[in-house]
């Protein structure tokens, strides 16, 4: 089971000036702050992963360009570890910035996959060694010292539905992430010299 959510957001204004733009994305990047903190979310936990200004165009029929203001934007990153509590900090934050938000990715995560990974290398090793035993069968020797082993480890998730909506009546507004599951895998190469067995 992941044992946190990682959620991305964004804010974002337009103004006619690109001081403007700036001043008011910072005032919501503030809001956001705030509501990340009201939700007990570590400083270390969250981070700004861009802020960028640029001028915002409509063009006519004709391809005519006009200004119509500039763009400011200001991106972070957070890990929510208390996966019990991940919805009612991204209505936390939705609720305090308004329309002036964009969630740009809430997926599951693990943060400690020690545990799995160590199973999983010890099924590897015990699959490479009954492998090996059953070729030595098969070539009519005895499978002798292991001569090298290499490993390569990776987790990836398995694709699941992570918002949903409260099943209770009196909860049916509230963000629910669904944490589903993950798989970690482990590869091994295992080496073992072969001995004649007469």
């Amino acid at each position: 089971m992941p044992d946190a959510v990682q959620f991305n957001f964004s804010v974002f204004a337009v103004e006619s000036t690109s001081r403007g733009a700036s001043q008011r994305v910072s005032a919501l990047a503030a809001q956001a702050r705030e509501a990340l903190d009201k939700s007990y979310v570590d400083k270390k936990d969250f981070a700004t992963q861009n802020l960028s200004v640029y001028p915002e165009y409509s063009y006519s029929q004709d391809g005519v360009q006009k200004l119509i203001g500039f763009r400011a934007t200001q991106s972070f990153a957070v890990t929510l570890r208390d996966t019990d509590k991940a919805g009612d900090v991204v209505d936390e934050v939705v609720l305090s910035v308004g329309t002036d938000l964009t969630i740009d990715a809430l997926s599951p995560i693990v943060i400690d996959s020690k545990d799995a990974t160590e199973q999983a290398r010890e099924n590897a090793i015990k699959l490479a060694k009954k492998k090996a035993e059953d070729y030595a069968d098969l070539l009519g020797v005895d499978l002798g010292v292991v001569i090298s082993v290499r490993e390569f480890a990776s987790s990836s998730a398995v694709p699941q539905p992570w918002l949903r909506a409260g099943t209770a009546a009196d909860e049916s507004a509230k963000t629910v992430v669904d944490l589903g599951t993950q798989e970690v895998s482990v590869t091994v190469e295992v080496r073992w010299a072969l001995t004649d067995n007469e």
